[in-house]
């Protein structure tokens, strides 16, 4: 049965009940400003009844305040995550592929290949007649230098902006794992304080802030599940398991947190490839970390991929024989030694194996076919078992990264210093010697490389061959110093006091008319990897700005639930404070009613 003063404990119920959701709506004005901040609620329920022996059966007791919980959407949580991801992918992109485009550039403002290019060849123009003029010489000669430099320039350049990637995929695997620890963290404070039975609403913004940043730099996969006691299945014991994958795999399981490492490569994946990139491997078992899958996003993905890039060219073909330290590989995609860039030591992948090498030699056939045999640094049992498998230097990725244009860049710097050489070789500088190769590559050790073994159908990769070239080493031989040293006649021309204007105009046809790169001249050089750079800067930007768009869409919906509304929380202070008077009122009516009670009755 009630007590006398049971209408004054259920007024009292709802005061308290009303006054903890004001303090509620009081937290969420307070952080309305509040990067993370959820908006938060105070849950009511009806307090148990008493049962009361009469015929209307049960006594309500009033309300209370059972907990103050957040108010989230798991679906508009998971969906900003899988955007964020795109967007941080496509962002990145978008800022590396502006440096890139500086590099190609050629406008009034910037002197690039195209006028540098020009140039040259209206240098050897000027030849014609003035054959023996040595002032004249020189402008040819500083012409190709300028030549040069403009390509050891570009090439640098690159390679600066590998090794900055390089050293932001580092930054970046940082701050995984330091997000990693400190949600694993917050994992364990959160059941600490939610097993007892409270909410740990503001870590649980914490944490979810943490996860909105990790989101943009990979792929996220976040799973929270119910623990529950294992002797009583259907009574929950207040903590959750909190995980998360990153690009398909496990990184936090509840208070347990992975982490990642970056481990310098002892070989280059690419010939023209800055030293000591990183790979990133799981610190618990060094297993590789799939960065560029087609299940990674985020920034991370785009870092690798603008550093690694190289539009699935890179070497690959099918074991055919092995024995000893010999690897021999047929049906390869590198038809031409123009068109190589696999390092001249590396790491061949054969099936799932993978075996350093310590050189490699290119044999062409008449049919246009290769076959390339590799040397194993040492013996190893079982490499018999890789015939028929395919082989692999480096990794395939559809993208236009920085090993891509240098590679390109290579390729046509080839081909053109070839043909360029090639009528240098038919005839004899002014001193009446033969002349040799006007264009060189400068070796690591600083000697000149003048391609004795062009014509050879044995390329080996510490041979004297134009595969040696690059564009970071490309020079004008130290002997044309001397203006002198520069073929316009062949002897008999020359001793005829004749110049050979069939050479110059072979020289000259170099400029537009022999198919130099992908079909086009020399001069259409520019113009293709402009082509191929603005393409992709404009995909990026536009996928950029389309994922930002969406990711906003997103945030707006998202906002609608979890964030606080200061209208909204205006509206509920008004609500809350008439409920909170309506139970003051009937406090001072029961008050009135028990002081009549007892001084009216003599109770």
């Amino acid at each position: 049965m009630a007590s006398t003063f049971f209408g004054l404990s259920i007024a009292t119920s709802g005061l308290r009940a009303y006054q903890a959701s004001a303090n509620t709506v009081a937290n969420n004005i307070s952080n309305v400003d509040t990067t993370g901040y959820t908006k938060q609620v105070t849950n009511m329920k009806a307090n148990n009844s008493l049962r009361s022996y009469t015929e209307y059966g049960t006594l309500s007791t009033g309300v209370s305040a059972e907990s103050v919980t957040q108010l989230r959407s798991e679906y508009y949580d998971n969906k900003y995550w899988q955007y964020s991801g795109f967007r941080g992918e496509y962002d990145e992109k978008v800022k590396y592929m502006d440096q890139l485009q500086t590099y190609f550039q050629d406008d009034s403002t910037i002197e690039g290949f195209s006028s540098i290019y020009a140039d040259f060849f209206n240098d050897i123009d000027s030849l014609r007649g003035n054959a023996a003029d040595t002032s004249v010489r020189n402008q040819v000669i500083s012409g190709a230098k300028k030549l040069c430099s403009f390509f050891n320039t570009v090439s640098d350049g690159l390679k600066s902006i590998q090794e900055d990637l390089n050293e932001q995929i580092n930054s970046t695997v940082d701050t995984i794992n330091s997000i990693a620890q400190k949600i694993a963290l917050l994992n364990d404070q959160i059941n600490d304080v939610e097993i007892n039975g409270s909410y740990a609403n503001d870590m649980r913004d914490q944490r979810a802030l943490l996860v909105d940043q990790l989101a943009t730099m990979v792929t996220v996969d976040v799973q929270e599940t119910k623990v529950v006691n294992s002797n009583y299945p259907d009574m929950y014991t207040g903590a959750t398991n909190y995980t998360i994958k990153i690009n398909g795999l496990e990184l936090i399981d509840g208070n347990q947190y992975r982490q990642l490492e970056c481990v310098a490569r002892e070989y280059k994946d690419n010939q023209n490839d800055a030293e000591g990139l990183y790979d990133i491997r799981w610190a618990d078992n060094h297993t590789e970390f799939p960065t560029t899958s087609n299940l990674a996003t985020g920034s991370l993905k785009a870092l690798m991929e603008l550093r690694d890039g190289n539009n699935h060219s890179n070497f690959s073909g099918k074991v055919t024989s092995a024995s000893g330290r010999q690897v021999v590989i047929s049906n390869s995609n590198v038809k031409s030694e123009l068109a190589m860039n696999l390092p001249s030591q590396g790491v061949l992948t054969l099936g799932n194996r993978e075996y350093t090498y310590s050189s490699f030699t290119m044999q062409k056939t008449p049919s246009g076919e290769t076959t390339f045999s590799f040397t194993i640094t040492s013996e190893t049992t079982g490499l018999s078992s890789t015939v028929g498998r395919e082989a692999s230097v480096g990794t395939s990725i559809d993208f236009k990264g920085i090993p891509y244009y240098q590679s390109q860049m290579n390729e046509f710097l080839r081909a053109f210093t070839k043909a360029f050489n090639d009528i240098q070789h038919k005839g004899v500088d002014l001193y009446k010697n033969p002349m040799q190769s006007f264009f060189v590559a400068e070796s690591v050790q600083g000697t000149e490389l003048g391609f004795a073994d062009a014509d050879s159908d044995v390329v080996r990769s510490n041979g004297d061959s134009y595969y040696r070239l690059t564009a970071s080493n490309l020079r004008v031989a130290k002997a044309c110093d001397d203006p002198s040293v520069f073929a316009t006649a062949d002897l008999e021309n020359f001793e005829n006091g004749q110049d050979y204007q069939e050479m110059i105009e072979e020289m000259m046809k170099l400029q537009k008319d022999v198919v130099m790169y992908r079909g086009s001249g020399g001069d259409q050089f520019l113009a293709t990897m402009i082509s191929d750079v603005t393409v992709d800067t404009d995909e990026s930007i536009l996928l950029s700005d389309n994922y930002t768009t969406i990711v906003n869409i997103v945030e707006k919906q998202r906002t609608s639930i979890s964030g606080v509304d200061e209208d909204e929380e205006a509206l509920d202070l008004v609500k809350f404070q008439n409920a909170y008077n309506l139970c003051s009122k009937v406090v001072q009516i029961m008050s009135e009613m028990y002081d009549r009670l007892i001084t009216s009755t003599g109770v």
